[in-house]
C-alpha cells in the first residue's frame, strides 16, 4: 500500500448517527466487528429499539447507531474501492 493510499486512509471517517440523531464520526480502521441489534420483542434485547447496530471498536468499547449493519458495511466497501482506484491511478503516475 502507499504512503497516499495510507494517508487517504487515516484522513477518512464513517459518518454515523447516534439513536439521538448526534452525529458519529468513527475510523473505520478502528472497528473490529459489526453486530445486528436484536429485534423489539426479544427477550435477550439489550439496547432500546433505535439501536440497529452494535459497532465494537480495537479498545474493547462499543457504539450504538441508528444505521443498519449492512448499510455500514456498504460504506466501508465504498471508501475501499474509492482508495483502491485512488492507488491504481498513483502507481500509474509512477
Amino acid at each position: 500500500m502507499s504512503a497516499l493510499v495510507l494517508v487517504a486512509e487515516l484522513a477518512t471517517l464513517l459518518l454515523l448517527h447516534s439513536v439521538d440523531g448526534r452525529e458519529i464520526d468513527v475510523n473505520p480502521a478502528e472497528i473490529t466487528s459489526l453486530s445486528e441489534a436484536r429485534p423489539s420483542g426479544d427477550p435477550k434485547k439489550q439496547f432500546t429499539d433505535n439501536v440497529r447496530c452494535v459497532i465494537f471498536l480495537t479498545d474493547g468499547r462499543y457504539l450504538t447507531v441508528d444505521e443498519e449493519c449492512h448499510q455500514i458495511r456498504g460504506m466501508i466497501r465504498g471508501m475501499l474501492a474509492s482508495l483502491n482506484k485512488c492507488e491504481d491511478k498513483h502507481d500509474e503516475q509512477h
